[in-house]
């Protein structure tokens, strides 16, 4: 059973107005952490309050470095009091965790920011993560940390993109958990990673004919970009037909994000324009890009008109018609003409399906 809009409202409204106690209860209890008591200093604090420290402390965790976590800390504060001489003396990191070890010797957030560079891999998808968390104090919390771990800016875009396989990866992932705040922020930092990728960047290689084929684990840099590409419209499908709200909505803008990113990918007018540095394409390379061009063509074409036409969610299959549509907009007729007789079968079915309900009565 689906969560409606209105049930949704009202479980947003007693996380936010419920008791503090009972909130910390629910987050530590998986740990064996009672908060009726003063263990650990959670009791007394909601949710929202240790939604931050949590996903801090697992990076740290994951790591296995207790000191990154001191890091974060120190990269993630914001009030004026913590840069107060007292304060920046008593609580600096070569304070916390002595001048000679690899944090501790570092003396400003720029130097921080460098010691967690070589970590930045298994940091960059849990903070994104967090960054679209479905709490909003935590959502602040932790984009004040992406800040300070980044830079912001051209900065953050480029340790995305030095990283984006296994961010992607990993947020896919994440994407199927059991725990529904999860799969929230994970749609959502998705939907923002994937924001003008080349096929390259995905991976590069050539098109997946059989689908079956993006059930095969590989590793990371050995997966190609088709069989990533499959495995981001299966995760925005099965977000469109969650049973929470809030993972709807976010799969919403994930599945918006995934349709505009496989028709730039297939139109091949997109991948022979001239770069940004003004420089003009080889021949060797439009040829690549025409490759590429078509091997995303035909990944998505085989894949949206086999499944992606018979989803059960409404929503995914209007998703699917309109990138469909787009798709046969800028590709080249020889692409298309494979899966012509299957195509037009297709759409017609779904446009049957499609067809309001008043529609169907009077016929």
């Amino acid at each position: 059973m689906m969560e409606t809009r209105a049930q949704n409202t009202q479980r947003r409204q007693r996380n936010d107005q419920g008791s503090g106690v009972d909130d910390a209860n629910s987050i530590t209890e998986p740990f064996g952490i009672d908060t009726a008591t003063e263990v650990g200093g959670a009791a007394g604090l909601g949710e929202a309050a240790l939604g931050a420290y949590r996903e801090m402390a697992a990076s740290a965790l994951a790591l296995g470095r207790s000191d990154v976590l001191y890091a974060l800390f120190l990269l993630s504060i914001s009030h004026p009091v913590w840069f107060s001489p007292g304060s920046r003396d008593r609580y600096s990191a070569s304070a916390l965790l002595g001048e000679f070890s690899l944090i501790g010797s570092r003396t400003n957030s720029a130097e921080m920011r460098e010691a967690l560079r070589p970590h930045l891999s298994k940091l960059i998808p849990r903070m994104l993560r967090a960054c679209h968390d479905p709490n909003k104090q935590t959502r602040e919390q932790m984009n004040t940390l992406w800040l300070g771990v980044t830079g912001g800016g051209a900065e953050s875009r480029s340790a995305i993109t030095e990283n984006l396989l296994p961010t992607i990866d990993i947020l896919m992932e994440d994407a199927s958990s059991k725990l529904w705040r999860a799969r929230v922020g994970a749609c959502g930092a998705l939907a923002e990673v994937i924001v003008g990728r080349s096929w390259k960047e995905l991976g590069g290689g050539g098109p997946i004919l059989d689908d079956d084929d993006i059930f095969i684990k590989t590793s990371t840099f050995n997966t190609i970009a088709a069989v990533r590409l499959l495995r981001l419209w299966r995760v925005a499908m099965r977000a469109l037909d969650d049973v929470r709200l809030s993972v709807r909505e976010s799969g919403e803008a994930l599945a918006r994000s995934v349709r505009s990113l496989s028709i730039r990918l297939c139109d091949p007018s997109a991948s022979l324009s001239t770069p940004a540095n003004g420089i003009k394409l080889t021949l060797a390379e439009k040829q690549e890009a025409e490759a590429y061009s078509r091997s995303a063509a035909s990944t998505c074409l085989g894949w949206l008109v086999k499944h992606g036409l018979n989803q059960p969610c409404a929503e995914a299959v209007g998703v699917c018609v309109s990138c469909l549509l787009g798709i046969v907009d800028v590709v080249q007729p020889v692409t298309l003409q494979p899966v012509l007789s299957e195509l037009i079968g297709a759409l017609l079915m779904a446009m049957s399906g499609l067809e309001p309900a008043a529609l169907n009565y009077l016929q």
